[in-house]
């Protein structure tokens, strides 16, 4: 049996913000439970308008987690943009299906780490904190 609360232990966030970006309302709001309950500032965007106007006003954020296909430009266009404008924010890019290709695209745009869907709570903050720590 899996104890979640000793596997999350060491995985809490400590007021880190983090900015999600996702399109589909019932994962945004999951992925906000989940790093809301385990110590994470949480800020959120529907689309990569809105994730860049909330990117250049909350200089704060530490994280971007965003999903590959979003309306107007790809997740990994949208992280690439903010990574050029903040060479420091460590950068996550979530799918449920990605082509070899398009996993060394990520390794070259300074993805740090990808997130294959579905997750779980468990696996999402692993990313999280791994991302954090090599910060």
């Amino acid at each position: 049996m899996i104890d979640y609360e000793k596997d999350l232990m060491g995985l809490q966030g400590n007021n880190e913000t983090v900015l999600i970006v996702e399109d589909y309302l019932s994962l945004r709001v999951a992925l906000r439970e989940m790093l809301a309950e385990n110590g994470y500032r949480v800020l959120e965007a529907t689309d990569p308008g809105e994730a860049m106007t909330i990117f250049d006003r909350e200089k704060d954020i530490r994280i971007v987690i965003s999903d590959l296909s979003l309306p107007e430009i790809s997740g990994l266009e949208l992280l690439e943009k903010m990574k050029n404008a903040r060479p420091g924010i460590r950068a996550i890019l979530a799918s449920g299906f990605v082509e070899d290709e398009q996993k060394g695209e990520m390794e070259r745009k300074g993805i740090d780490l990808f997130l294959q869907k579905p997750y779980t709570p468990l696996e999402l903050l692993t990313k999280v904190r791994k991302a954090l720590g090599a910060h």
